[in-house]
């Protein structure tokens, strides 16, 4: 099925109307600041309100631009009228996420969750709703377990292509072949200290272990982080689904606890933040008995995919350091902060699977002794009978 967006450029249609709202090739450039920066915003929400009945026209006169923090992979900007708020998303990471699919979903998750809204798409970017009397999610309010009904209702979505499987191992195999060619091309010591022929050997260790336990398939997130999860205090929404898939559900999970750790900000996680056993385990209870399975099963999934998150992220970082730079944000040294706890996770489950095969086979040897002692005791019993 081809995307709306590029059935568009095909027809040679725009300036146009795709998703119910307006679509333009105009591009803003990322490296424009300040008066200039304001005044290209506005040329260009200007030549999109002309398409639509709910966008207004700005003044620059009575209009302010203002950065928001917190993005990493994009740089947003609220644009603000007298009688209106917009969200201004100029994508980055180009090459990492397809813009024509993903805007094409932002739209009808905007549709079916409520809350976010979607007014349109530039060149490089698109005017979103800005969520009035929300904030960012700190490490410590991100902990409380009224994220999970969010969470679910997201897992529930289906698009209208439908499910899907999962790319998520080939995204890996993608990113890993790109993070080989950026050790060759990038001149940053901790990246080409990073031994990816291992990875590459603890992905497929992390797959065939993995992929016995049937992992459920729903439509993930994948990057809830804490800067994701809004919250007024009352009610919670999601944002930034740009990374949104069908991927498993387990995945997901496993991935917002790792943000727990933080470090989107400096580079550096701390993983002495993240939940013990104890509190994972009280969290998936509140998840199953909501969405359905079974608490230990999903457990041991969770545990699993907590390995592979890590090398998912490591390997972005490895990317984005090639085609970002490091100036901005340390994608160095989060790549080799993630490696290393996924090296830790990764001994974590051979040792659990060390036990596992002790226990099987000291089971499997008592059932031995215990056929040998049955067998000894019935030849004693039948000498005896003769």
């Amino acid at each position: 099925m081809t995307n709306v967006f590029v059935a568009a450029r095909e027809a040679s249609t725009t300036p146009c109307l795709v998703c119910g709202q307006p679509y333009i090739l105009n591009e803003i450039d990322k490296n424009l600041k300040g008066d200039e920066l304001k005044s290209r915003v506005i040329r260009i929400f200007k030549k999109m309100s002309l398409l639509s009945s709910t966008l207004p026209i700005p003044s620059p006169s009575t209009s302010t631009l203002t950065p928001i923090s917190g993005g990493i992979t994009n740089a947003l900007y609220l644009l603000s009228t007298p009688n209106s708020k917009h969200l201004i998303r100029i994508f980055g990471g180009e090459g990492m996420i397809d813009r024509d699919i993903e805007t094409e979903m932002y739209s009808n998750l905007a549709d079916y969750l409520g809350g976010i809204s979607y007014h349109g798409r530039f060149g490089n970017g698109r005017i979103e709703g800005f969520l009035e009397g929300y904030s960012p999610c700190t490490l410590t309010s991100m902990r409380t377990p009224s994220i999970i009904p969010s969470i679910l209702k997201l897992h529930s979505y289906i698009p209208p292509s439908g499910l899907g499987p999962t790319e998520l191992w080939n995204q890996l195999d993608t990113w890993l072949s790109e993070a080989k060619d950026a050790q060759e091309k990038v001149n940053l010591p901790l990246i080409n200290s990073l031994n990816l022929s291992s990875i590459s050997l603890a992905i497929k260790s992390c797959k065939s272990s993995t992929l016995p336990l049937n992992p459920p398939i729903v439509f993930c997130h994948n990057d809830l982080l804490s800067g994701n999860i809004m919250s007024s205090g009352t009610s919670i929404q999601l944002i930034d689904f740009e990374y949104g898939s069908p991927n498993y559900a387990a995945f997901d999970i496993a991935n917002h606890f790792n943000e727990y750790a933080g470090g989107t900000d400096t580079g550096v996680p701390d993983y002495t933040l993240l939940m013990s056993s104890k509190e994972m385990r009280e969290w998936i209870t509140i998840y199953v008995e909501k969405g359905g399975g079974e608490v230990e099963e999903v457990m041991e999934m969770v545990e699993r995919f907590m390995e592979v998150n890590h090398y998912y992220w490591g390997l972005w970082a490895i990317v984005q350091a090639r085609n970002e730079g490091v100036e901005e944000f340390p994608y160095d040294r989060y790549a080799y902060e993630r490696f290393a706890q996924g090296a830790k996770e990764r001994k974590k489950r051979l040792s659990a699977s060390k036990k596992s095969w002790n226990r099987y086979a000291g089971y499997a040897t008592l059932g031995v002794a215990a056929a040998a002692g049955i067998y000894v005791g019935w030849k004693f019993l039948g000498k005896k009978k003769k």
